[in-house]
């Protein structure tokens, strides 16, 4: 099982009590078509049988002009939906009535759904997703999604609506705040629009990308550092944004990669490190580092120490 940090809200506000973790020292084949595009009208390329949802906030998808276009159920968004693949993993995308979707090639072997919505409402589906019959979708609290296979396992994983690669390489995060997914219809889950004053009917909001990724640790090397082995983990430019989900999907990797890995001092390093150093060009892990409390190991920059030393 996966230890267990404290909700990012918190965790954030101790970040900025210990003055943050920034001083924390130290691909995957088969992406999508560049340039598949589509609207939220008739059939598109199917991308396979889904599978349930579990998880996320709850949601009302009643009410908004696009209510009327929610598919009946999971075969609906396969039928009617446009691929989006990263790795060995596929997902289909249905944009509602309105809504322009380009699919394209990201970096590390990920995907992009580029979905531009027409105008419509506040917490208005923009689109539906859904997964093959051999895998779940699980929407974290944070916007993001776990894609899982039958036994619970991390395969892959969404970024939340909005965030995507940039043109030099780095990650930034473009899309209005307080987009996210929810339960849809039947086994789909609904991309939804933020609840913004700002974001009513008749409005056009802004280019809403939905970011794809199998792959999450590019290289892990052993090494010596501060006079005992150092693991050094290269994260993929989605694991450095992915939030929730990139968390679970960097450490099943990253353990299966490495097993000497998978104690609790070197989770909690790690989670360290994503949270306060996600653009740091790799993560150092070190196993004989202490097990502490969280605002210790935000505190020590991620790099706590026994009693006594330092």
């Amino acid at each position: 099982m996966t230890p267990s940090r404290a909700p990012v809200a918190l965790v954030a506000a101790a970040l900025l009590l210990v003055g943050g973790a920034a001083a924390c020292t130290a691909g995957t084949d088969g992406p999508t078509s560049t340039g598949t595009t589509s609207t939220g009208t008739g059939p598109a390329a199917s991308a396979g049988p889904t599978n349930g949802t579990t998880g996320g906030p709850s949601g009302d998808l009643s009410g908004g002009p696009s209510a009327h276009a929610a598919p009946a159920d999971a075969a609906d968004v396969r039928a009617r939906g446009t691929a989006l693949t990263a790795g060995d993993v596929t997902l289909a995308v249905l944009p509602a009535p309105g809504t322009t979707l380009v699919v394209e090639a990201g970096p590390d072997g990920s995907a992009l759904a580029r979905l531009t919505p027409g105008a419509t409402a506040a917490r208005s589906p923009v689109a539906w997703l859904a997964a093959p019959p051999d895998r779940s979708l699980v929407a974290e609290d944070d916007g993001t999604v776990v894609v899982t296979d039958a036994a619970g396992g991390f395969v892959a994983g969404v970024a939340a609506p909005g965030t995507a690669p940039a043109a030099d390489g780095t990650t930034s995060v473009p899309g209005p705040r307080g987009a996210g997914v929810v339960p849809g219809p039947d086994g789909t889950l609904a991309v939804m629009l933020p609840a913004s004053p700002t974001s009513t009917a008749g409005t056009t909001p802004a280019e809403l990308p939905l970011w794809l990724a199998a792959t999450t640790v590019l290289d892990a090397r052993w090494g010596d550092r501060e006079g005992g082995r150092s693991l050094a983990v290269t994260p993929s430019a989605w694991a450095r944004v992915g939030g929730a989900a990139a968390a679970e999907g960097v450490w099943a990797q990253l353990v299966a990669r490495e097993p000497e890995a998978g104690t609790t001092s070197m989770h909690d390093q790690l989670w360290c490190h994503q949270l306060g150093a996600p653009t740091k060009a790799t993560w150092n892990l070190e196993p004989w580092r202490p097990e502490v409390d969280t605002l210790e190991l935000l505190a020590a920059g991620c790099n706590p120490v026994e009693q006594g030393e330092g």
